[in-house]
């Protein structure tokens, strides 16, 4: 499998992303998958300390500490409401730190590659929070910082105030959710920062999960009201298009869509979340398929550049317009 260059190290052009692990998926399975993975050519898995309320995190460790010989770069997050913290508190100092040596410890690692900050605030001055990370790179205890779900704005914000911190930046991007490509991923190409990109199949909707009406007891939306907020009636009409569209050219939907995002301009790296074996199949032979320009066309027909069709930042903050209706007791 091909690699990208990620700050100073590189990452495997597919990131195994361990949000079912422990919620729904159990250890064992998780154990499988992981294996299916490594096997597949996936060197970087990626994690978040509210994955299962930090369970997915000692499923990793626990596989990584029964597979010596194997060798990963560990990716995980912080920043998202956990256990009894809540914002703002989730973006201070104290928490950022106490949970990256927590994470260290269910881990099992010495340091962690990449430390991401899970979601934006304005709760907290910017430069404070970035100088949290900034310690942490210089304590070792991280090799490297990136974003997740940030506007361009933060990011050149954090560009300039401390140039070389921010590597990274995790993002929502399908055919589903174009927004990124207007201001998010051409300053990252112009600043040389990578793209991650996550939710390559829509939760499912671009693998045909949602194309009858209502929602499978088990489905990710079924669990997560977050995602079954993005399963709207403008989003099943563009996913069954979508799927007519790969059966015709005789691909699976769900590994068209991560090749899809896999060849978008300025992509580093796509990140699968699968909850079953059958779910990173899908995934590593679309990370090694290429999609023809005919067909390109045609998904670009199904939803254009730069728009959408369902809300993936719809737990930014900032993608729904939340923050230009709350004020969030800040003074500047």
């Amino acid at each position: 499998m091909q690699r990208s260059p990620l700050g100073s190290s590189t990452v495997s052009r597919l990131i195994l992303g361990s949000m079912n692990f422990g919620d729904p998926t159990a250890e064992a399975d998780a154990f499988d998958i992981l294996d299916l993975g490594v096997d597949g050519g996936i060197t970087t898995i990626d994690c978040a300390d509210v994955y299962a309320q930090g369970r997915s995190e000692d499923i990793v460790g626990t596989w990584m500490a029964q597979r010596p010989s194997v060798r990963v770069e560990i990716l995980t997050k912080v920043g998202m409401p956990i256990g009894d913290v809540a914002p703002p508190f989730t973006h201070q100092r104290r928490h950022i730190i106490t949970s990256c040596d927590a994470s260290l410890r269910r881990l099992g690692v010495e340091q962690i590659d990449l430390y991401q900050l899970h979601k934006p605030t304005i709760d907290e001055r910017w430069e404070d929070v970035l100088g949290v990370f900034a310690d942490l790179v210089d304590a070792g205890k991280i090799a490297a910082f990136g974003t997740s779900s940030h506007p361009a704005w933060m990011l050149a914000e954090a560009h300039r105030t401390h140039p070389e911190l921010v590597v990274s930046e995790q993002c929502p991007y399908n055919l589903l959710d174009r927004r990124v490509e207007r201001e998010v991923i051409p300053w990252c190409r112009r600043s040389r920062t990578a793209v991650l990109a996550f939710s390559p199949v829509a939760a499912g909707l671009l693998a045909g999960r949602y194309r009858d009406a209502g929602i499978p007891s088990d489905s990710r939306a079924a669990r997560r009201p977050q995602v079954s907020d993005r399963i709207n009636a403008e989003a099943r009409e563009a996913s069954a298009r979508w799927v007519t569209l790969a059966d015709e050219s005789g691909i699976d939907p769900a590994a068209a869509a991560v090749a899809w995002v896999a060849q978008r301009g300025g992509v580093s790296a796509v990140i699968c979340g699968p909850r079953t074996l059958g779910h990173l199949r899908a995934a590593l032979i679309g990370s090694a398929l290429t999609l023809s320009s005919e067909f390109l066309a045609q998904a670009d027909a199904i939803c254009p550049g730069g728009s959408m069709r369902s809300d993936f930042q719809n737990t930014s903050g900032w993608g729904s317009g939340q923050w230009s209706t709350n004020n969030f007791g800040l003074d500047h």
